[in-house]
């Protein structure tokens, strides 16, 4: 615009100088091609052919006899038109670069305004998923938490977790993922995941569409703990995801490895170090929840006290050495010999506690007399190969036969009902009787 003023402006100067009111038509046209059209080429070609007719035209006035001053005038006129056209033309070529470029930066700032956008939203998302896990402090309700709200806040609907055991992934637990199998993808877990964050097209090999899989590999202390996979269309990742889920993944290790390392210092503090039993302590903790709910279900349960028969006498003949493994092998017999949801425990000594939920006086008698049974039949042998046979006798008492308040009560009818047993010739299992 800047130039086509000044161009206006040397027209009016020259109709004034020169007294030929035509020159404004004659100076005025190459802004008219410039006006109408932008390719400099056409604006050269269309004044080229204005020129000649005006030629013509002025030829036909003077007869083609032009005096001197004419002939200046056409020359210097049409001149300065190609002059004028060609610097109007790269004025506004410059102007147009700097508007692309203009706008071209503004798409860009835009995009990464955008892409910040996205990215502190993700972040964002990273501190609320991280607060919330803190929370959880068991490894199973941790990774069913993971799923929910990495759906929740990062909108990814298709999750698969992976544990890693005996040197292999192993899928254990799976959220969407619809049109692909567990075995295949617990075939790609083990083919394609890495030491690093990976991103992989699964088209035409693992699903029937085209797909982008995100691998993030869970490691604590160099220690690898699992695998996540998420699986989206290809455009919707972006790199700060994989940023994002490396941050994400290495709290989740922490994270693991702090709940192994409770659920362990637990396990220590409820476990006999000589059998891998249960402690005398977890028993009665057990005992008393148990007993509220067999009051709350209106259900029968039952407590069953064994005791190795002439234990200190196998002490004294085979060594302490030797009577510590009869103990861990009897410890393994009961053990193998018990439902999912009893307690088995050291009671103290050569004793054991067991405790049977929901259990009546019937069938808690028959499982103590099936382990009676099995610890009579088992060989015992020494360092030196000599065989030796031990038994063990066992007092039973079942809420509600045995009306009690307190379940510490029951112990002691089971414990009473033990010596009768030991008193009546031991190897033998009685029910407590009032």
């Amino acid at each position: 615009m800047f130039f086509i003023l000044i161009y206006y402006l040397i027209i009016l100067v020259l109709s004034g100088l020169i007294f030929m009111p035509e020159i404004l038509l004659f100076l005025f046209i190459p802004v008219l091609y410039l006006c109408i059209f932008v390719e400099l080429k056409q604006a050269i070609i269309l004044n080229i052919i204005f020129l000649l007719i005006f030629f013509l035209y002025e030829g036909l006035e003077y007869n083609f006899s032009f005096p001197g001053k004419v002939v200046l005038f056409l020359f210097t006129g049409s001149l300065f038109s190609f002059v004028a056209i060609y610097m109007i033309s790269y004025a506004s070529k410059l102007n147009r670069i700097k508007q692309g470029e203009l706008k071209k930066s503004m798409a860009q700032l835009a995009a990464s305004y955008r892409s910040l956008e996205a990215t502190q939203s993700k972040l964002v998302a990273l501190t609320r998923i991280t607060k919330e896990l803190l929370l959880i402090h068991e490894k199973e309700k941790l990774i069913l938490k993971l799923i929910n709200l990495l759906n929740k806040y990062l909108l990814y609907s298709d999750i698969a977790y992976f544990i890693y055991e005996d040197n292999k992934y192993k899928l254990h637990k799976l959220s969407g993922f619809s049109g692909l199998s567990e075995e295949r993808l617990t075939e790609l877990a083990n083919m394609e995941s890495g030491d690093e964050i990976r991103f992989i097209s699964c088209l035409d090999k693992f699903a029937d569409e085209d797909q982008k899989l995100m691998l993030v590999p869970v490691r604590s202390e160099e220690k690898l703990k699992g695998l996540i996979i998420i699986r989206t269309q290809p455009e919707w990742f972006q790199e700060e995801d994989r940023d994002i889920m490396g941050v994400l993944a290495d709290q989740l290790g922490l994270l693991l490895s702090k709940i192994e390392l409770l659920e362990d210092t637990h396990q220590l503090a409820i476990t006999d170090g000589g059998t891998n039993l249960y402690n005398q302590r977890y028993f009665y903790s057990m005992l008393e929840k148990i007993y509220q709910q067999s009051v709350s279900n209106n259900k029968p349960f039952s407590v069953i006290i064994f005791d190795i028969d002439d234990f200190k006498i196998l002490n004294d003949r085979y060594g302490h050495i030797f009577g510590d493994k009869v103990l861990e092998e009897i410890a393994c017999l009961l053990k193998s010999n018990i439902r999912k949801n009893d307690i088995l425990a050291r009671y103290g000594g050569e004793e054991f506690g067991l405790i049977l939920p929901f259990t009546d006086q019937e069938l808690a008698y028959k499982i103590a007399e099936r382990m009676r049974k099995v610890i009579e039949e088992n060989n015992f042998v020494t360092s030196n190969g000599e065989v030796i046979k031990t038994t063990i006798s066992g007092g039973v008492a079942t809420y509600p036969e045995c009306m009690v308040k307190d379940p510490v009560e029951l112990v002691k009818m089971a414990d009473s009902a033990l010596y009768r047993s030991k008193g009546e010739g031991k190897n033998r299992v009685y029910l407590y009787k009032d």
